[in-house]
């Protein structure tokens, strides 16, 4: 089947909910808007719902493109080594968010490697399937660049916080992007799972300075730190002092 060599490596079991369960679960996220109950449900039956293990690879670099996947929940960790060896994590993805390009010519590799940051589920599309939808439905296709554009916002975002501001504003930053994203949905208490590796690749510094500057917020109360997460108990106070910065 194709895809399917990707789609085993993480899988850790595939419910079945009901299609209109699953229609009412996407029909939240920015791709599907606008888009009819009967279009949507179109949509997703040619999809599999899949359930995946974290640390496992959804692709890595220099495989096929053969997969496009919808994430429902759990989130994604998109990277990329340096020449030198080192790690370079591009973007967190989470609900809503596509993984993998759609393999529209031959040959298609992917250029970054995905691994699950947080247990979760997607919806997952071969890629020729997807591309298939993207002519069928305009509204679809609409909608998955406008998924992309704001990708590519919020990486020139970062490239700019990278460019122009200190860590402490760039982290302070990057973690109420992440609230919003991670924390202020149906998380407990707003926590943030990633691990201080992970947020000092994001934000351009080293671990010990992100341990540093996390450990001064939390004396202040704004934060609470573990092992591989970030609990946020004072958005405010972290925008005010990401602004005073």
């Amino acid at each position: 089947m194709l895809g399917q060599r990707n789609i085993a490596l993480g899988v850790v079991g595939s419910g079945k909910p009901s299609l209109g369960a699953k229609i009412d679960s996407v029909q939240k996220f920015t791709l599907f808007a606008g888009i009819s109950r009967a279009d949507c449900a179109a949509i997703i039956s040619v999809s599999q719902e899949r359930r995946f293990n974290r640390r496992k690879n959804l692709f890595s670099v220099g495989d096929p493109v053969v997969q496009v996947f919808l994430i429902l929940s759990g989130s994604v960790k998109i990277t990329q080594v340096g020449f030198g060896g080192g790690e370079a994590m591009l973007r967190i993805c989470g609900a809503g968010d596509l993984v993998g390009t759609f393999g529209l010519w031959p040959d298609n590799k992917h250029n970054s490697t995905a691994q699950i940051a947080e247990v979760g589920s997607a919806l997952v599309w071969d890629s020729v399937t997807f591309a298939k939808q993207l002519d069928a439905f305009p509204q679809l296709r609409h909608n998955t660049l406008r998924v992309l554009e704001e990708r590519l916002q919020e990486m020139e975002q970062r490239f700019r916080e990278l460019s122009m501001d200190d860590v402490p504003s760039r982290l302070s930053s990057e973690l109420i992007r992440l609230w919003r994203r991670f924390g202020s949905g149906n998380r407990k208490n707003g926590e943030i799972h990633l691990s201080q590796t992970d947020l000092a690749q994001l934000t351009g510094t080293t671990v010990p300075t992100v341990s540093r500057l996390l450990g001064r917020w939390e004396k202040l109360g704004i934060v609470s730190v573990r092992r591989e997460a970030v609990q946020v108990h004072n958005l405010a106070a972290l925008a005010q002092f990401s602004e005073s910065q």
